[in-house]
């Protein structure tokens, strides 16, 4: 069994950044060239420019052992003047064409002058929308730490206000790094709403990095998972060419193999 497809971890690449280098066929082709066996698209035109665009990816993947299970939507959580139930209503139609069952969400900063308990209210009341629309479409839906909720403190605010089990945090343990929060705290206070997250790195100060770039302690996050057996959906990301993300699957290969044996 590839080092990719452990019974626990699973390692997949993001693939927004390759839309310029290779289109749906050649990304899963580049999966199966890996050993992996899922990949993560993101909701935005230069990956999906038309409605055939969804089709591309499901032919691609109906003869692979790649599948495409997740996927990232951008939705204006915290603007009042946005039309959220409209976009709401297209990203879960989105979904649904590509078939995944799992769909990862942002919340954007506040248009300036918003008041910070207002864009609270305005997040928590869109956030129980969006959990209960995205269940009853049969997809299961996590926060990733980033702008408004980027550090654990408040993202346990959400997860307490919004009060829903449904409701999973998409794991990205450098925003976590880079917000100024411990990794490790997001996995014991998170761990039972994580299915799904990201693999990069990032460095003080500076920003987001390639894997094995940074100061993110990936072999301690890798060992708290086994630790806890949790089962794990991960995408390296932060790649902005298939020989990237070669060289990304190769730092992970490394961290995974120096624990496995």
């Amino acid at each position: 069994m590839s080092i990719f497809n452990h019974s626990l971890l699973r390692i997949g690449y993001r693939s927004p950044g390759l839309s310029g280098e290779l289109d749906a066929k050649g990304k899963i082709t580049l999966a199966e060239e890996l050993d992996m066996s899922i990949i993560e698209p993101q909701m935005m035109p230069r990956e999906f420019p038309e409605p055939a665009s969804y089709t591309q990816y499901r032919d691609a993947t109906d003869s692979s052992k790649v599948s495409v299970r997740s996927v990232g939507s951008f939705l204006d959580f915290c603007d009042p003047s946005s039309a959220f139930e409209a976009e709401l209503e297209q990203a879960i139609n989105n979904c649904k064409a590509l078939g995944v069952s799992y769909s990862f969400l942002l919340a954007k900063w506040p248009p300036e002058g918003i008041p910070q308990a207002k864009t609270w209210d305005l997040l928590i009341g869109r956030a129980k929308d969006a959990v209960a629309a995205y269940n009853a479409a049969g997809i299961t839906v996590g926060f990733e730490p980033e702008w408004f909720i980027g550090s654990v403190e408040r993202m346990a605010r959400l997860v307490d206000r919004v009060n829903d089990d449904r409701l999973k945090v998409n794991f990205d343990p450098t925003n976590f790094f880079l917000y100024g929060s411990d990794p490790l705290e997001a996995i014991r206070l998170f761990s039972g709403r994580m299915l799904s997250g990201h693999i990069k790195d990032g460095i003080h100060k500076k920003g987001e990095t390639r894997i094995g770039e940074g100061e993110v302690d990936w072999p301690a996050i890798f060992t708290e998972f086994l630790k806890r057996e949790m089962s794990m959906d991960l995408y390296i990301e932060h790649c902005k060419s298939s020989e990237q993300i070669r060289q990304s699957a190769t730092a992970v290969s490394k961290i995974l193999t120096a624990i496995l044996g």
